[in-house]
């Protein structure tokens, strides 16, 4: 769930935001406070600390892009321009606004925000997953149709049989077949956190987000690539996290 502060002078915009989100979106924003200018803005930040800020520009006493002389170490927060102006867009891409939406808002604007918000989540998450994985492991060679393919094995999310081949995939969203075995790719990485889940799959334990109990046994992958999970291997694979 993302926190978020709305901020506009106008109070029926403040509600019609505030509703639109807690009607439509309120499993995935939850708006901690309201403020009616700049400075209310800036404590309230300072204070909470949210992941986004909803700024209207046109305000008294100073403009929303004013908001950015006080985040100080709070720069890492996700603004996102709420304004019923086109002619501030550039000046937004220059201050580094994460999202321009022209009033006024629906549920469609919010849809295509979170979709963005959440791929870049997850690509910080990645990010930060192969910088923290990466120092000790080594790069591979795999032979492909067209040459030799490099691969460093912290960028390999999961890799399936395709036949006599295997289809790698790596977190980029990049697929490459591979001349060996899906048996030969298991032995190249069992000792570095690759884990043999079914007879077709070998997966990056280090990319498992959830485990999905039903009829069959589901591994979601960060990614959100669902694995399926053999049931003689459901023992050794919970055992990984314990």
């Amino acid at each position: 769930m993302y926190t978020a502060i709305i901020i506009d002078d106008e109070l029926n915009a403040r509600k019609f935001l505030f509703n639109l989100i807690g009607q439509h979106f309120a499993t995935q924003i939850h708006v901690i406070e309201m403020a009616s200018n700049v400075k209310e803005a800036v404590k309230m930040i300072k204070t909470y600390n949210p992941d986004l800020v909803f700024l209207d520009i046109e305000m008294p006493d100073e403009s929303g892009f004013d908001i950015y002389k006080y985040l100080g170490e709070h720069k890492h927060l996700d603004v996102i321009i709420t304004t019923a102006h086109k002619e501030y867009a550039l000046t937004a891409i220059k201050k580094g606004a994460f999202d321009y939406l022209l009033k006024p808002i629906d549920k469609i604007d919010l849809m295509s925000l979170l979709k963005k918000l959440d791929k870049k989540k997850l690509s910080n998450n990645q990010i930060n997953i192969a910088q923290n994985y990466s120092e000790n492991l080594p790069k591979l060679s795999f032979n492909t149709h067209y040459g030799v393919k490099f691969l460093e094995l912290y960028s390999i999310v999961y890799a399936n049989a395709a036949g006599s081949y295997t289809e790698i995939h790596t977190i980029d969203g990049k697929v490459t077949t591979v001349t060996k075995s899906l048996k030969e790719f298991e032995e190249l990485t069992s000792a570095h956190q690759f884990f043999r889940c079914h007879k077709t799959y070998v997966l990056n334990l280090a990319y498992v987000s959830e485990l999905i109990k039903n009829n069959e046994y589901l591994i979601v992958m960060k990614n959100n690539v669902r694995i399926p999970l053999s049931i003689r291997k459901r023992d050794e694979f919970q055992s990984r996290f314990k």
